[in-house]
């Protein structure tokens, strides 16, 4: 709806621009009116007064963008600007393919360590909960959502050998990836690429999704393969969805080699 608003006085007027408005209908011209941090008018605000207006000469205006496999949470903490999201236009990112920045344990930092280092790092939080308290204090310039990576949690339980759980060890498993939903994580992911990933088997996958599932949180996943047994990828993800009644989303839809 087209908003015809001149008494008004705003923050931010952005003026001239061509609105997508996500909702997948054509481009249509129009102003865009702010109040702190929220959309107060959209249509004809050229006489409205405003403490300062951008024009944009035709330039795109969008809502923010989401990143659905942003990949950097523990970057967001080295540079909280986050200036190669921003410039791409994404004001959110979901993060976690396999790995997660938590649960954490000594071991993980370990692994980590080169990385760490490098950046001067410190990492100062075990679980989901004190990993947000850090990125509050860091002050990120866009929003987060994180999942809570199966590789993460087998690392932690397990190390990152070629080993199977036992029912105790797959229940503490099951017990962490909760934790970490009850502490807003948005569902389990896997990288079944890389190790430790690769490690772990259908069964066990199944165990965490169900966990997940309990607190309505989605199956992210990068599959198995990307060449020549993508079919096989793509059932086990399905199987894992549908044994634990849970969505799925496949991170890297793709067939990758000339010979496929």
């Amino acid at each position: 709806m087209i908003a015809l608003v001149c008494a008004a006085i705003f923050d931010l007027i952005l003026s001239g621009g061509r609105v997508i408005d996500g909702t997948g209908a054509p481009w249509f011209q129009a102003d865009v009116g702010l109040r702190d941090d929220t959309i107060a008018a959209v249509g004809d605000l050229s006489k409205a007064k405003a403490r300062r207006r951008i024009e944009l000469h035709d330039l795109a205006l969008a809502p923010g963008f989401i990143d659905m496999l942003g990949q950097s949470e523990l970057n967001a903490l080295v540079d909280p600007r986050q200036g190669s999201k921003v410039r791409q236009g994404i004001t959110t990112q979901l993060t976690g393919e396999g790995v997660s920045p938590a649960p954490m344990n000594r071991a993980w930092i370990h692994e980590q360590w080169p990385w760490l280092q490098k950046y001067k790092l410190k990492v100062d939080w075990t679980d989901l909960a004190g990993y947000f308290r850090r990125l509050r204090r860091a002050r990120l310039s866009i929003n987060e959502a994180v999942m809570v990576g199966a590789s993460q949690v087998r690392g932690v339980v397990l190390g990152f050998g070629d080993v199977q759980p036992d029912a105790k060890q797959l229940a503490r498993m099951q017990a962490l990836v909760e934790t970490a939903m009850r502490q807003g994580a948005f569902g389990v992911s896997t990288g079944l690429i890389y190790q430790p990933g690769s490690l772990a088997k259908t069964p066990e996958l199944i165990a965490l999704a169900k966990a997940a599932a309990k607190h309505g949180g989605i199956y992210a996943t990068h599959l198995r393969s990307e060449g020549k047994r993508i079919a096989d990828g793509l059932d086990e993800a399905f199987i894992i969805a549908r044994e634990s009644r849970i969505p799925v989303e496949i991170c890297h839809l793709k067939v990758a080699g000339r010979s496929n």
